[in-house]
């Protein structure tokens, strides 16, 4: 077993048969980069919402990820002030499905955009990742948590859990690989 040799006899670190991404690893994030953003998924009760740090280096393929918050039971002004304090007067990519919050998010002065999403774009986004070394910030540990847990069920689909951090950064890789495609409206 290639796993049970790199945990138990070769001291790495293993991952779940099936897992999306293991092109990951822990180190600092690149403060020097163009291209960053932040992505947002959003939950109340049952998922937390969560803020995400994405920067990329195109040239090296290299992907950076740092986790402002992971959190639940969140309201809009809580939201809002979390954003205000973390990301500023940066782009925030968020979830879609949520449009009245990212209005309302809007209305107070944020930068606010929301991700594209169709037919098998998830499983294309994250298709699209993999192609890049990701790196993690040693503090975000719900995001490491999520790589490690986040694997393929069938057919391209993805298990619909471990995938809070993940959605908002993919949220974000999608705007800046693809914000001068004509997908995104940027005012």
């Amino acid at each position: 077993n290639h796993n049970f040799q790199k945990v138990f006899v070769e001291g790495e670190i293993g991952y779940i048969e099936g897992v999306v991404f293991e092109n990951w690893g822990i180190g600092d994030f690149d403060e020097t980069l163009p291209l960053q953003c932040f992505g947002q998924d959003y939950g109340f009760s049952n998922d937390p919402s969560t803020l995400v740090r994405v920067g990329i280096d195109n040239k090296a393929k290299i992907l950076y990820l740092h986790e402002g918050f992971v959190l639940k039971g969140l309201g809009t002004g809580k939201i809002q002030e979390l954003n205000a304090t973390i990301a500023g007067k940066q782009t925030i990519v968020g979830d879609r499905a949520e449009l009245r919050l990212i209005k309302e998010l809007r209305a107070t002065g944020l930068n606010m955009v929301e991700c594209v999403k169709g037919k098998g774009s998830v499983a294309a986004s994250l298709k699209l990742m993999q192609d890049y070394r990701i790196i993690v910030t040693k503090d975000s540990v719900n995001l490491q948590k999520e790589l490690r847990n986040y694997v393929w069920l069938a057919n391209d689909i993805p298990i619909d859990d471990y995938n809070h951090c993940i959605d908002a950064a993919r949220y974000a890789f999608d705007f800046l690989t693809t914000k001068n495609t004509g997908q995104y409206n940027i005012a």
